[in-house]
């Protein structure tokens, strides 16, 4: 199958990907040398991992039940472990084309995505989510519909973003 959305673990020995794992993606690592891939959560995409590599965030889509395609936000600390899923946001808070990065100490996630609080697409926003703990909140709204892209600058405090102008 194909991989996507590859990323490092802090130390550079392993590479993470996303692929198909079974009916649903899946989160996988392989040796930064090469060797066999090695499945660390299933059900899981638009992953990141922290700094310190203890805790991978993720998301997982909620089925049709709440919508079909729409995503909710999980952790898994150590990477690996049975993941947990965020209880902070808002019950009703789903998310679609989502990405998902830590700050380069960790002290915060940034999460851009759409934003689905009933059956259709909602505005695109960008949470920060406080690390360990706080309260998550959005940093930046009604953001152009575009494909997610963002990393964090050094200070911690800032991003950049891509936006596809029409």
């Amino acid at each position: 199958f194909d991989c996507h959305d590859p990323f490092w673990v802090p130390d550079g020995t392993r590479i993470f990907y996303i692929s198909r794992a079974r009916e649903k993606e899946g989160i996988w690592s392989v040796g930064a040398a090469g060797g066999t891939p090695e499945l660390v959560m299933e059900d899981a995409t638009n992953a990141a991992i922290s700094p310190d590599g203890k805790t991978l965030a993720f998301f997982r889509e909620e089925g049709a039940e709440r919508g079909g395609g729409w995503k909710s936000f999980w952790l898994s600390s150590p990477p690996g472990a049975e993941p947990r899923k965020y209880a902070r946001l808002p019950p009703d808070v789903r998310f679609s084309d989502a990405a998902v990065h830590f700050s380069p100490d960790g002290s915060k996630i940034g999460i851009w995505g759409a934003i689905a609080n009933t059956e259709t697409e909602g505005p695109r926003a960008f949470w920060i989510i406080p690390v360990p703990d706080g309260d998550p909140y959005i940093a930046l709204s009604n953001l152009p519909p575009t494909w997610p892209s963002f990393s964090w600058l050094p200070d911690n405090r800032h991003i950049v973003m891509t936006i596809l102008q029409p």
